[in-house]
């Protein structure tokens, strides 16, 4: 049996490599996952674990097949990239009567999911977990960023200062009316 070499003169089976990446990938899809569920958002730790874990079984399995050939793992990430668009657009939800979008953020960390399965997959787990640490922060920061914003565009369409926390509802209709006005 051929064994693989990962470096510093250590060479490991290949089905070991094939468990570490899989391992890496769900590991780390998992985590984005646990942070969307806690949250309450719609797709939470199994389908970001599952999207990370098919991506490396993927790209891990296209490496085996070809023979390390990078051109046909290169195919296959673009097949991932352009396939996992379709689970993303069904996360997205137009309420009926209400403006706006819900879940493009879902949506953007269910593809970073499979980006990290597919850095993984290709035995990159620095990127793969640099990633997932990024999109923690990301979501985590932006969200706070955001909400502050709302806040403060609320105030100063309506000309007055509001405790925190109270009347999240009329800010965020303040927030859509002050929009619409620097529209026009």
């Amino acid at each position: 049996m051929t064994l693989a070499y990962i470096g510093l003169g250590v060479f490991i089976e290949p089905w070991q490599v094939t468990l570490e990446r899989i391992g890496a990938a769900t590991l780390c899809g998992a985590v984005l996952g646990l942070d969307r569920n806690i949250h309450g958002k719609p797709a939470g730790l199994r389908t970001h674990a599952l999207v990370a874990l098919g991506a490396a079984a993927f790209v891990d399995g296209s490496l085996q097949l070809t023979a390390g050939d990078p051109s046909g793992a290169l195919r296959t990430v673009q097949g991932i990239v352009t396939g996992i668009g379709f689970l993303g657009a069904g996360v997205i939800l137009h309420p009926a009567g209400r403006n706006g979008t819900k879940g493009l953020t879902t949506a953007a960390v269910v593809w970073v999911a499979a980006a990290t399965g597919t850095a993984c997959g290709a035995g990159l787990y620095l990127l793969g977990s640099v990633t997932t640490l990024a999109v923690l922060v990301v979501v985590r920061v932006g969200g706070w960023m955001e909400h502050r914003i709302d806040r403060m565009i609320w105030r100063e369409a309506n000309g007055r200062q509001e405790a925190d926390g109270a009347g999240a509802e009329k800010r965020s209709q303040g927030a859509e009316k002050a929009a619409d006005a620097a529209k026009v």
